[in-house]
């Protein structure tokens, strides 16, 4: 499971429960939720974006959810947007292994070796 760390209204840390942190041992065995809220650990959501032909990724949004002062979640969103026309000149298209570099070509004209 993934992990927000949240301290004064500000996400510090995404991922994995670290096995110390401040003077807390293995923090990442712990299972109570209510303990790891109290020490501003909450469950994180990630939603990644699905990338068409002609998007790219354009970062990561962080939302802390929670009412009356309370952090409930983090959920992390993936944002896109559409390449520009030089991104989308310049896409290197792989057409075969990835260890034959014969196989790459770049925007129709050939760069084959």
């Amino acid at each position: 499971m993934l992990y927000a760390h949240v301290e004064d209204g500000s996400v510090t840390y995404m991922g994995t429960l670290p096995k110390n942190w401040r003077n807390t041992s293995n923090l990442n065995k712990v299972n109570d939720s209510v303990f790891l809220k109290s020490l501003g650990w909450v469950p994180l959501i990630e939603k990644p974006a699905t990338i068409g032909e002609n998007e790219v990724s354009d970062g990561w949004v962080q939302t802390i959810a929670g009412s009356n002062g309370q952090v409930e979640s983090v959920t992390s969103t993936e944002r896109k947007r559409d390449m520009t026309k030089e991104e989308r000149e310049n896409v290197f298209i792989h057409v075969g292994s990835l260890y034959d570099m014969r196989a790459w070509y770049y925007c129709g004209r050939c760069m084959v070796g």
